[in-house]
């Protein structure tokens, strides 16, 4: 895949804004007062993230390059965006250059507002598509998150640079790969890569949670991402909550959907009414190795669901009764 996407590059020149001052090496630190810690993956590579990966905020990761700074999704508020931009000001004198939008969902997008108006946010075609679609649910995943706390949609961003393929982001510190792939978790995601550190950044593609949103995902296709990224054998993988993990735990989260698809398959192999085979998953006595069992709210519902939905498609196609 990122071979694929490496052919069809398109390179930035003439983008770098000179500035003075960087991020602070180290171990992990927090801001005085501030809801993010900083951990480094690599010099002067950091994931920026809360202490409750089950909380209104989530990770972003942050670059210190050449030309300034470049962040990886945007927190799902405003609020938790400045408080983000915040903790990195108090020890960075480097402008945002660059805020990268893993997938069009308000919990990694809708703090992009509050990022400075000189700051290139990019984003896949499918990502503007969605967010451009005024029945689009930008908000669905967060407001099941959010729960009876209540949650106020964030304005929609606008990318100001709209991938259909790759683009290199080219610097003597840290180069940075953006690719799109295939609509996967979300109708357009992407995948940020830093090729001289190992690590890649993929948004919601895994759960660190394991219990992951299928609210408009392409499960299947979803599964074939995933096998792509573990492929290309990161040293650390960024999801948009908890710790970073490793290609290990890509191709566990695969294979938990494995389990969902293979369910789903002997549902109707068993001639069980499609509207019964999600609950039948949900139910299963197996579920707890795969996804967490006492999560809420649970999604495992909303990916049998979904499989359902392809493979009566698939069914149909083919002219499967």
């Amino acid at each position: 895949m990122a071979g694929r996407c490496r052919d069809r590059r398109l390179r930035l020149h003439g983008l770098a804004l000179v500035c003075a001052g960087g991020l602070a090496a180290g171990g992990g630190f927090a801001a005085q007062g501030s809801p993010f810690s900083l951990s480094p993956l690599a010099e002067g590579v950091f994931l920026a993230g809360p202490p409750d990966a089950q909380g209104p905020r989530t990770n972003s990761l942050v670059v210190v390059r050449e030309d300034g700074l470049l962040v990886v999704d945007a927190q799902p508020s405003p609020e938790a965006a400045r408080e983000l931009l915040s903790a990195i000001g108090r020890v960075s004198t480097k402008p945002v250059r660059y805020l990268v939008l893993t997938h069009p969902h308000a919990d990694a997008a809708g703090g992009a507002s509050a990022f400075p108006p000189s700051t290139l946010v990019i984003a896949s075609q499918g990502f503007r598509d969605a967010v451009a679609d005024p029945g689009y649910d930008f908000g669905a995943e967060a407001r099941l998150r959010a729960g009876d706390g209540g949650w106020t949609e964030p304005p929609r961003p606008r990318p100001t640079l709209v991938l259909p393929g790759a683009v290199t982001l080219d610097d003597p510190v840290h180069p940075v790969l953006v690719f799109t792939v295939r609509p996967s978790h979300s109708r357009g995601d992407l995948i940020v890569h830093l090729p001289q550190d190992g690590i890649v950044a993929i948004g919601d593609l895994v759960s660190g949670l394991r219990n992951p949103y299928a609210g408009d995902a392409s499960v299947t296709a979803w599964m074939a991402t995933l096998n792509d990224v573990a492929s290309m054998a990161p040293k650390a993988v960024v999801p948009l909550r908890g710790p970073a993990v490793t290609a290990l735990e890509v191709r566990l989260q695969r294979d938990a959907l494995l389990w969902v698809k293979g369910r789903v398959h002997q549902g109707f192999m068993d001639a069980v009414p499609p509207g019964r085979i999600p609950e039948r998953v949900s139910g299963s006595p197996e579920l707890s190795r795969y996804f967490d069992a006492d999560a809420k709210p649970s999604f495992v519902l909303g990916i049998a669901e979904q499989l359902v939905k392809e493979t009566q498609e698939y069914r149909r196609k083919r002219g499967i009764e």
